[in-house]
């Protein structure tokens, strides 16, 4: 999703100069990750950050005299952060493992009904049942971040990819969210289905958060691809930056909207009976005093 962002500190500047001053044609991103503890600013410095998040794609900078930027950015490759660099540069850089958009297939099922042996094995006998096969992988906890890809999320965490990467701003993209993604083989008719079960899920969500504001509903465009519209809800819906963060680390699409179909329903029930939606943090954070 698109990730505009204000950079105003330091450290920032010199990330957005350092990828502007790459070379024509190399690929200028950074790195946005969701922190598990801690606070991007302040006195306290982040702890902790969540293992995987995305990559942030700089599309358009605009620089002010002061050497402040306004950049908007488009979320594009999830990654796992596998460590973290303090001290090289003002901004973190991490050493990260890029993760596909969607795992490579595995071995086909055998036929309903067939028996599974090993290489060598004996055939059952006649009228012996036969064993099914292989389950479908089971997906992860199942993306802010963005944030999925980008979109809006809650606090983000600074650290960049290996080389001249970092962090930016102050809220991440992760889109993300929710429990274990369904288990089982994605089939292309099994995942379109889903899909069109989470938009109309979230259409219900919409009216019902405009009726909490108190606002008239409005008609909510979603992209037909399932792909996009996982990451589309994902960065629309008002969620904790736990469940966004959950969505942002599912394995495959099937399992994001799987977790974003409970999701929707648990949060459309919460808005009707509670009247409530969650808050972020970042809004509870009590500034110290010494008085």
């Amino acid at each position: 999703m698109v990730l505009p962002l204000h950079v105003f500190e330091e450290r920032y500047q010199e990330l957005v100069r350092t990828l502007v001053e790459l070379p024509e044609g190399a690929r200028r991103r950074f790195g946005v990750v969701a922190i598990r503890q801690g606070w991007e600013v302040g006195e306290d410095a982040v702890s902790a950050l969540h293992d995987v998040g995305c990559a942030a794609e700089l599309r358009r900078v605009s620089r002010y005299p002061d050497g402040r930027y306004d950049i908007v950015t488009v979320g594009t490759d999830r990654f796992r952060l596998r460590s973290v660099d303090r001290e090289s540069r003002p901004y973190l850089v991490g050493r990260v493992e890029w993760l596909p958009a969607e795992p490579p297939p595995g071995p086909p099922e055998p036929p309903a009904g067939s028996a599974e042996r090993p290489p060598g094995a004996a055939e059952p006998p006649a009228g012996s049942p036969g064993r099914s096969g292989p389950a479908g992988q089971s997906g992860p906890a199942g993306q802010s971040g963005p944030a999925g890809q980008s979109g809006p999320a809650g606090q983000s965490g600074p650290a960049g990819q290996s080389g001249p990467a970092g962090q930016s701003g102050q809220s991440g993209p992760a889109g993300q969210s929710g429990p274990a993604g369904q288990s089982g083989p994605a089939g292309p008719a099994g995942q379109s289905g889903l899909a069109d079960a989470v938009a109309t899920l979230f259409a219900e969500y919409v009216d019902a958060v405009a009726g909490l504001q108190g606002r008239p509903s409005e008609d909510t465009e979603l992209p037909d691809d399932p792909v996009q519209l996982a990451y589309a809800v994902a960065a629309a819906a008002v969620l904790t930056l736990e469940d966004r963060q959950a969505l942002l680390e599912a394995d495959t699409t099937r399992a994001r909207l799987g977790a974003e179909l409970r999701l929707l329903k648990r949060e459309t029930t919460m808005v009707r009976r509670l009247r409530a939606l969650p808050v972020p943090i970042g809004e509870l954070q009590v500034s110290q005093s010494l008085s």
